[in-house]
């Protein structure tokens, strides 16, 4: 098979493909960044004014299910307000500095109400539902792609103000998220409450699913990401529809130990979503993503809800 990508051709043939190394993944997904960074901001913005839809209006879960179903993706602007989006993240920026103190140099403290580690124990944590099922919540430094990235699980049991229970609550009974979950082709359920807290993460990982199966998951922006350096949520968009870009991304994959990467993807259909804080994002996680690299100043805070 020979694919244009990027103004390279590429040839594919099955038994050549266990030679294709995270090298050459990191390789063609700097080639992507480098075509996000040619753009002007401005072009983004209006792209992703596309994605929005009123969950406030007549037929919103309609349209939101048809969103879901062609694009992957859809944002509901101001979905939680200014002021509960910047005291909620002030509550997490001080339990985070919290038990980063208590941790000082040690790999990993744990007391009587949370967890918190820069290396995983493998016995203990080997999988995504080891984190999400552990009795406390966990807050686990990231190595790897995402090096420095801290992913708490759970935040809902962590944070102990009246305000984020009330926002927790607000959001798991929120009548048109549960709707749209009920309408999908298979119904889903929210689960776990995360939050992802970056501060000048440089390298991320590169374009991925998170399975090839449909898989929904919120976002809502904490803080203001109205540009690249912040690091925002990026998705192709339509890239979790079968097509020839799924194929070969599925192909290259196979001879590498993580079998989900997509550095292949329609350049002109990638979507860093640019939005204001107390926006949600609905993302279809079978569909080509990644999270932004930010510059060594930025700054993002978001909260994640998987649906499964």
């Amino acid at each position: 098979m020979e694919l244009n990508f990027l103004g390279y051709n590429l040839c594919l043939k099955r038994q050549t493909t266990s030679r294709f190394s995270m090298n050459h993944i990191d390789y063609l997904n700097d080639r992507n960044i480098d075509f996000i960074f040619s753009k002007p901001i401005q072009y983004y913005q209006e792209k992703v004014n596309e994605l929005i839809i009123d969950s406030n209006s007549k037929n919103a879960v309609i349209e939101a299910t048809k969103r879901l179903d062609k694009d992957g993706i859809f944002i509901i602007p101001s979905f939680i307000d200014e002021i509960n989006s910047e005291s909620l993240c002030s509550e997490i920026e001080n339990v985070v500095e919290s038990y980063k103190l208590k941790q000082g140099k040690k790999i990993n403290y744990e007391d009587e109400i949370a967890l918190i580690q820069t290396k995983p124990d493998n016995n203990q944590f080997k999988k995504y539902s080891d984190y999400a099922n552990y009795p406390k919540p966990v807050l686990n430094v990231r190595a790897g792609a995402d090096n420095g990235m801290l992913d708490i699980f759970n935040i809902d049991n962590l944070l102990q103000n009246e305000l984020s229970k009330g926002l927790f609550k607000k959001i798991r009974e929120d009548s048109f998220l549960n709707e749209l979950l009920k309408s999908l082709p298979e119904s889903l359920k929210m689960q776990n409450i995360n939050s992802y807290v970056n501060s000048g993460i440089t390298k991320t990982r590169g374009f991925h699913v998170d399975s090839y199966k449909n898989q929904i998951k919120f976002f809502i922006y904490l803080t203001d990401v109205m540009e690249l350096n912040q690091g925002p949520y990026t998705f192709v968009k339509g890239s979790h529809k079968e097509n020839p870009f799924r194929s070969v991304n599925s192909q290259l994959s196979e001879g590498l130990k993580i079998k989900t990467e997509t550095p292949i993807v329609n350049i002109n259909d990638i979507y860093p979503i640019l939005a204001k804080k107390g926006s949600l994002v609905i993302s279809d996680q079978s569909g080509f993503h990644r999270g932004y690299p930010q510059s060594e100043n930025g700054f993002r805070r978001t909260l994640t809800i998987n649906c499964l």
